[in-house]
């Protein structure tokens, strides 16, 4: 099964999502234990767990929907040359990019939106195109790096085998002056 179903619609037409659904079923748990007969500490351990697994469900449910992940190299990317299989860049909002990461299922990025990246995308993606059938363009994503200074990711397309091979070099045979050959 390649989906798990996400949302249940109710004959009203309001969706109730898995997010929802397990956050109820956490917060119907934390008021069971905070109005049992139990130890302070059993109680407080059954809040922090709906307050640390409710995001946490949150979170592995919205990966699981499809949305574009945020680009972050090294945390939401893999470091490494990952082949771009697809590009949609929106103006002002974002680069939606498909990324091939080797082994594993494509992924599904959003870049925020920046001139020179998406300038620079478009050049690898012009090269590839011209580069004929069989082209390729990625992007190189650097290990993760905790800095206020960002730097833009850097694209590349393949360089194309020649069609023919290179001539062997050979050389003229040389002349005495006033020889014709």
């Amino acid at each position: 099964m390649d989906r798990i179903i996400l949302a249940l619609i109710p004959s009203n037409g309001v969706s109730i999502t898995v997010w929802l659904v397990l956050t109820a079923i956490l917060a119907a748990m934390a008021l069971i234990a905070i109005w049992a007969r139990r130890p302070t500490a059993a109680r407080t351990l059954a809040v922090l767990s709906l307050l640390l697994f409710s995001p946490i469900a949150g979170a592995a449910v919205w990966l699981c929907l499809g949305w574009p992940v945020p680009y972050v190299e090294g945390l939401t990317v893999k470091p490494g040359k990952h082949m771009i299989l697809g590009v949609k860049a929106l103006i002002g909002d974002g680069i939606y990019v498909l990324l091939d990461l080797g082994g594993e299922a494509p992924r599904y990025y959003k870049m925020p939106w920046n001139d020179r990246t998406a300038e620079q995308m478009q050049k690898a993606l012009d090269e590839r195109a011209a580069g004929g059938e069989g082209s390729t363009a990625g992007v190189e994503v650097k290990p993760f790096e905790f800095s206020w200074d960002t730097h833009p990711p850097q694209f590349w397309a393949d360089p194309q085998p020649k069609v023919l091979p290179d001539k062997p070099h050979q050389e003229e045979p040389m002349h005495a002056p006033g020889q014709d050959i």
